[in-house]
């Protein structure tokens, strides 16, 4: 059993012993004169490719904010996960995740996901659970490891889902998720941050980056420019100290009632890694960061299965 959370910016997934990430970069597999030693390349619907780490450095690397991405490249993203999670049989079932705002697809997206081809390997999987992004971190605030309800967690909760792309809002009542009220930041994750990084690079350095090498570079708050380092923390502060007004500024227009009054305010997601000590500071006694947050969706669906196999069980 996996869960796995394939976001726009990076690749997360879980089993009960092994957790592993990548990034969210696919490249169609082009080889120069001066190429060293085989790459690892995935062969599927008749093309080979770059994925991960190796991709980002092809000039070809695809963009990777459209839900259309994730619907052709997912069962690629999921074949590598699996091999990289060391399984020596292909995961029976798969918990897996789409943005709330893309979650009426995801009878689209199971199907796509049930059955992989790559490499000429065929792997069939006999369940797969499509949940929304945010409404993981919901089930990993609220399922022990086992899958059972803690009962403690029965709180009003608001969750910031922070992606790459989008940020996912989940409102609940009691511990159970309020679905007219779910809602998604379109274009709104650190990928704003990340553009605004490169266009500063670009006009003090001249240098080009993608989103994803920003991304590095947001986390590492410095870049190697002819060898020298170029300390970029007070910038980054900058930049970041701003998206996190802003956020706030649309999460006030929306859900401000329910921020003033939840219990308890869950910041996840990859994003939480670059935002999390630039919190406005009337939010510091509500929030909570869960441990390793960037994959608290995919610990959430692998629990959010056990859930479900429990329920049914006793039916």
């Amino acid at each position: 059993m996996v869960g796995i959370d394939i976001g726009f910016g990076d690749v997360k997934a879980v089993t009960d012993e092994v957790r592993i990430k990548f990034p969210t970069a696919v490249a169609y597999a082009k080889k120069g004169i001066a190429d060293i030693g085989e790459e690892e390349e995935y062969e599927f619907l008749g093309r080979k490719y770059f994925l991960g780490e190796r991709a980002l450095f092809s000039l070809d690397v695809f963009p990777t904010r459209e839900v259309e991405f994730l619907l052709k490249y997912a069962p690629l993203l999921l074949y590598r996960s699996l091999k990289w999670l060391d399984s020596p049989t292909p995961a029976e079932q798969i918990a897996i995740g789409l943005p709330l705002a893309y979650h009426h697809r995801r009878f689209e997206f199971e199907k796509v996901i049930r059955r992989v081809i790559v490499n000429g390997e065929i792997l069939e999987h006999q369940r797969v659970e499509v949940f929304p992004q945010g409404v993981g971190i919901l089930l990993d605030y609220r399922l022990n490891h086992e899958g059972e309800e803690l009962e403690e967690t029965r709180e009003n909760l608001l969750i910031l889902d922070i992606g790459f792309n989008t940020v996912d809002v989940v409102v609940a009542e009691k511990g159970r998720a309020i679905r007219d009220e779910c809602g998604m930041l379109e274009r709104a994750g650190v990928s704003r941050i990340c553009q605004e990084l490169s266009s500063y690079l670009q006009r003090e350095t001249t240098i080009n980056l993608t989103e994803q090498e920003a991304k590095d570079v947001l986390l590492e708050r410095k870049l190697k420019v002819y060898g020298q380092e170029k300390e970029l923390s007070e910038t980054i502060r900058t930049l970041t100290e701003n998206y996190m007004d802003w956020i706030f500024q649309n999460l006030k227009s929306r859900w401000g009632e329910r921020l003033k009054r939840v219990d308890r305010l869950i910041i996840a997601g990859g994003g939480a890694y670059y935002v999390g000590e630039y919190l406005p500071e009337i939010y510091e006694a509500q929030t909570l960061i869960p441990e390793l947050p960037e994959f608290a969706n995919a610990r959430g669906f692998l629990k959010g299965m056990k859930l479900k196999i429990r329920q049914e069980a006793k039916e």
